[in-house]
């Protein structure tokens, strides 16, 4: 199993919660699904539960690019979509959301 970082997980439709954010593992070109998750070991998105009521959900892992344009600040910290484009690449991407 290969670590590779965080995800974005949105909850649209049970407690309509923001985002929660989590870390993912790979294995080859698939995520493996956490212990208590949904059927199976491995899927092609990464899988993660609501904090908000505990529903597990398919996200989007976090795309992280440099940028010294802007800083690394609450728009990053409390972001919640995947893609981020500051000087911390997405490793503080969406980190206030979990």
């Amino acid at each position: 199993m290969e670590y590779t970082g965080y995800a974005m997980f949105r909850c649209r439709k049970t407690c309509k919660n923001l985002a929660t954010r989590a870390a993912v593992a790979r294995e080859g070109n698939n995520y493996v699904i956490p212990e208590g998750g949904p059927a199976g070991k491995v899927c092609a998105f990464p899988v993660g539960k609501c904090r908000g009521c505990g529903k597990w959900l398919y996200g989007d892992p976090i795309y992280g690019a440099h940028s010294d344009k802007t800083k690394c600040g609450a728009r990053c910290m409390n972001a919640v979509g995947p893609s981020c484009e500051c000087p911390c690449a997405g490793e503080n991407h969406g980190a206030g959301n979990g």
